[in-house]
């Protein structure tokens, strides 16, 4: 099931300061040495899984939909053609605009606690993956 969301440049505006104030917490957090996260909102691996990350993500919409709440990241980057926006499972709503932000802020919590202990990267995989069949690679390269 494909579920289409009319995010608007109002709602990402909007957004952009419900990141800053997610980023402000976490920053907290990790100074308080406060990094606790429920397993119940571990990330779920995606196609754009490569591509979140603290410095990809453009704005944190919080925004009502088909039965409940969402909480959806806009990221900056991604391949042209590809979804530009992760979060809120479709069939999963949170039940109140305050249980969706709560969610949206551990998420970028978990990102930057990740982030910060070096255990996820703090750059989006730059190029267009190989897809062949139904297998996607991300071809990646160090020089020396």
């Amino acid at each position: 099931m494909t579920t289409v969301v009319n995010i608007t440049d109002h709602d990402i505006k909007l957004g952009k300061k419900v990141l800053k104030q997610a980023l402000k917490e976490a920053q907290t957090r990790l100074l308080a040495q406060d990094h606790a996260l429920p397993l119940e909102i571990a990330p779920l691996p995606t196609i754009l899984t490569p591509f979140i990350c603290i410095s990809n993500l453009r704005s944190l919409v919080i925004h009502e939909g088909d039965g409940g709440w969402y909480a959806d990241f806009v990221l900056k980057y991604v391949p042209e053609g590809w979804p530009d926006t992760v979060g809120t499972l479709s069939g999963m709503p949170h039940p109140s605009e305050s249980d969706a932000r709560r969610m949206g802020f551990e998420r970028v919590n978990h990102m930057y606690q990740r982030e910060q202990a070096g255990l996820a990267p703090k750059e989006p995989f730059r190029g267009t993956p190989l897809i062949i069949g139904n297998q996607v690679i991300f071809v990646s390269y160090e020089g020396l």
